[in-house]
């Protein structure tokens, strides 16, 4: 699509005649010299809408072209078109987003040879549907529902086998195929519609080299929700758990980001679970795990753009405080204390979780991208 374009036209008597015939619009003030020269113009002026026919030129032919529909029209004619004329017509891209298909153009048409500007319009459209066109915007649905008919897609998942994990896999498992990875040798486990794969993520290239045996193009998306061993250790103290933490929070999902960025790769989402316990709320007494999943909150801001070649988007879910998983052993006590600081007055669970990484990975979130989403219920400190 071209950002600008610019042409000539001349505006006569015969041209404003035949748009009075066409329109209907036989206002004096366009078609009477006469009447027209006893007015404070002095002579007859073109019509504003005549005048609006060359912004529908420049986007019916320039910016989009062919396969441009007017959504809409704001105009305003600062000057009068007095004629016979000769303009300068511009128009120039003001905005366009690929994703919805919507964009503007600024028109601006002015007497040639000064500066005297008849016409400033923006021009909001879209693209109609072509054949061509329909089979790229159903790709991603088509991916979704899986590459063959009836055939669920397949995502890829690190974490799976935790507290809040198999929850999570059941619910998902109604909508999608998923292959977990997993230290553990599950490999008797697996099933058709759920595969465990022996991956252990802290091992030098275990991760890489297991994804250069799967074939990017089978996948539609990918959820980590892995974490190392907590450490209650000073953080300055424990070096080793830190590597491993950024291991699981920064490493791996770069990787996985790289790969999905393989030529032929279908995948189009990417969830990573963090937090509150990151940037949100850092606890001293945890502080290897709040450091790593302070830094997984900055990668898809910066992975987005990575992403936006293969139109696929990156999210992060800052996880509070639940039922499941680390807190699971929490008394009854604990729970209601931090139950009383949440907005919603519980903590969060697995089925809050579940749900919110299943809108996550619908076509339907594609317009949230980029972001850290905070799941405690609006946590008070």
């Amino acid at each position: 699509m071209i950002d600008t374009c610019d042409f000539v036209v001349t505006v006569t008597e015969e041209d404003v005649q035949a748009f009075a015939e066409l329109s209907g619009d036989r206002n004096p003030l366009h078609v009477d010299v006469g009447y027209a020269q006893e007015t404070e113009f002095r002579g007859p002026i073109a019509h504003g809408a005549l005048l609006l026919s060359f912004a529908s030129r420049v986007v019916g032919m320039y910016i989009p072209g062919r396969d441009c529909l007017i959504l809409s029209m704001k105009a305003r004619f600062p000057q009068p078109a007095r004629y016979p004329t000769q303009l300068k017509v511009t128009g120039s891209l003001d905005h366009w987003n690929e994703e919805t298909a919507l964009g503007r153009v600024h028109v601006i048409a002015e007497i040639s040879g000064t500066s005297n500007v008849v016409l400033d319009a923006f021009v909001d459209f879209t693209l109609h549907a072509t054949r061509e066109r329909e089979t790229e915007a159903t790709t991603e649905s088509r991916a979704h529902v899986g590459t063959d008919v009836g055939r669920k897609p397949l995502v890829l998942i690190t974490g799976g086998t935790g507290g809040l994990g198999i929850p999570v896999i059941k619910y998902l498992n109604s909508r999608y195929r998923l292959e977990c990875l997993t230290s553990r040798d599950l490999g008797s486990s697996s099933s058709e519609e759920i595969k465990y794969s022996t991956v252990d993520l802290e091992s030098p290239h275990g991760l890489e080299n297991f994804l250069a045996s799967v074939d990017p193009s089978e996948f539609y998306g990918i959820i980590n929700m892995s974490s190392a061993p907590l450490s209650h250790a000073f953080a300055s103290d424990d070096l080793g758990s830190i590597r491993k933490q950024l291991r699981h929070a920064v490493e791996v999902p770069l990787i996985f980001t790289k790969w999905a960025r393989s030529p032929g790769s279908s995948v189009k989402r990417i969830v990573l679970i963090g937090s509150q316990s990151g940037t949100r709320l850092p606890q001293a007494k945890m502080g290897v795990y709040s450091i790593a999943k302070a830094a997984m909150e900055h990668l898809p801001v910066v992975l987005a753009a990575d992403l936006s070649g293969i139109k696929a988007t990156i999210n992060v879910i800052a996880l509070g405080a639940t039922e499941s998983g680390m807190n699971a052993k929490l008394s009854a006590r604990a729970l209601a204390g931090l139950s009383s600081k949440s907005g919603s007055g519980r903590v969060s669970s697995a089925l809050d979780l579940s749900r919110l990484v299943e809108f996550l990975l619908s076509p339907e979130s594609a317009q949230l991208n980029g972001t850290v989403i905070p799941l405690d219920g609006g946590v008070m400190q």
